[in-house]
């Protein structure tokens, strides 16, 4: 009897203290119907995903993926130059920027039923809006050209714009409260700064640093990016609510200029995914857990591992779904949800 117990012991013990196989990541790569290059942007909580493909005519489409695995594609002009994809909020509105067949950048937002809005600054002079990010509530944020000089704008739920009066301002997050993140700089340093819902700007920067980019702000008005050390190397980061700064470098990042890590999104738990630059040249995805600081490199299955091939990571919901894109070894772009 004392010899079944302590088999039985033994036995719960390898089971508890092993990892489960349902608890490993899994991964699911996607393109939509025709596409020869897919570009996977963004990912809001339902796991709808948002991005471009360009078919075999060169022509770029906007798609959206809905969690079953269907596609819903949608053009913007006939023909774009190119697409650039702010987000997908939690109703699934979906705001970006393109470039027109005529030229000129314009910002768009389109609506779950399908209406899609051309958004231009209205402010006299303006030739050029894009459109970066937005919220749950439907605020907007980004930049727009005037005179040759770009300028951060913010535009609320109600359709109303904010600029940021200083020149060569870029904003690119916005969070539910109307918080937004950006940079500001000259031609040699890029400083980063939040702005707060009443228009108040707080710069922050990273000793020695050249440029620093804010990409994402979460609902505690964490922020996350990258910057260039001064050997031209790139770090990823976590901006605290309270002002902290904290360095995120990737276990395997690469050490030479614009090698390195750079952090893309960011949730409301503060888990933050980007992407890792090696020294080979080759990329990897990588998430940083909010909870302990832990930093899990990754790459897609099928991905390839060459130089100018592998996996980026650019979003990341609620419940840690990324998205992204893997390159493989014909370096063919395809999109990937890692769950």
């Amino acid at each position: 009897m004392l010899r079944s117990i302590s088999i039985f012991a033994v036995v719960m013990s390898s089971l508890l203290c092993s990892t489960p196989v349902w608890a490993a990541p899994k991964f699911v790569s996607f393109d939509p119907p025709g596409s020869i290059l897919t570009y996977a942007a963004a990912i809001n909580a339902s796991g709808e995903v948002t991005g471009y493909y360009l078919d075999t005519a060169d022509i770029y489409h906007a798609f959206i993926r809905e969690p079953g695995g269907k596609f819903t594609t949608f053009d913007l002009t006939s023909s774009p130059e190119w697409i650039y994809f702010g987000g997908i909020n939690a109703s699934g509105q979906i705001a970006g920027s393109y470039n027109g067949a005529t030229g000129g950048n314009h910002g768009f937002l389109r609506d779950p039923d399908g209406t899609i809005t051309i958004i231009d600054v209205p402010f006299s002079g303006v030739t050029g809006t894009i459109i970066t990010a937005i919220n749950d509530s439907g605020g907007l944020c980004g930049y727009y050209l005037l005179n040759n000089v770009w300028y951060g704008f913010v535009r609320d739920p109600a359709g109303n714009f904010t600029s940021i009066v200083t020149p060569n301002s870029y904003l690119y997050g916005i969070n539910a409260s109307g918080e937004a993140t950006g940079n500001f700089g000259g031609t040699k340093i890029y400083n980063g700064f939040v702005r707060d819902r009443l228009g108040d700007n707080t710069m922050f920067d990273f000793a020695g640093a050249s440029y620093i980019t804010p990409y994402a702000i979460n609902k505690s008005g964490q922020v996350t990016g990258d910057y260039l050390d001064a050997s031209g190397v790139f770090h990823g980061f976590l901006r605290k609510s309270d002002g902290n700064l904290i360095d995120i470098t990737a276990p395997g990042a690469g050490t030479g200029t614009f090698d390195g890590t750079r952090g893309r999104a960011i949730n409301d738990n503060g888990q933050v995914a980007g992407l890792v630059i090696l020294d080979s040249g080759a990329y990897q995805g990588f998430v940083r857990q909010g909870a302990d600081g832990t930093i899990t490199v990754f790459n897609a299955p099928k991905a390839g591992t060459a130089s100018g091939e592998g996996t980026q990571a650019m979003g990341i919901n609620a419940s840690g779904a990324i998205v992204g894109i893997y390159i493989d070894a014909n370096h063919v772009y395809h999109g990937f949800l890692r769950f």
